[in-house]
């Protein structure tokens, strides 16, 4: 199970509720959002972190989370879905 702390309270998500765990990851920061079907929930919980640059923190959230056996992809970064948008409207 895990289990996130926002809004004053702890809000626990067990396994068979999370639909997907997304990583994305910036030049300073990370944020891990949870898909989830707990409907007293929203949709979905973006957990941030930061870190510095060269910062293994990243990959080690990741990695503790899928030696739990949850399944994480790492999404590219909101600057390269905005360079993929524009390179698809240059075609």
């Amino acid at each position: 199970m895990l289990c996130i702390s926002f809004g004053g309270q702890n809000h626990p998500f067990t396994k068979d509720r999370i639909v997907a765990l997304r990583m994305f990851r910036s030049l300073l920061s990370g944020s891990l959002y949870i898909e989830h079907a707990v409907p007293i929930y929203p949709s979905h919980v973006k957990f941030a972190f930061t870190f510095g640059p060269g910062s293994p923190r990243f990959q080690r959230i990741k990695k503790q989370l899928e030696t739990l056996g949850y399944a994480v992809s790492e999404q590219p970064t909101m600057l390269a879905r905005i360079g993929d948008r524009v390179k698809c409207l240059c075609r």
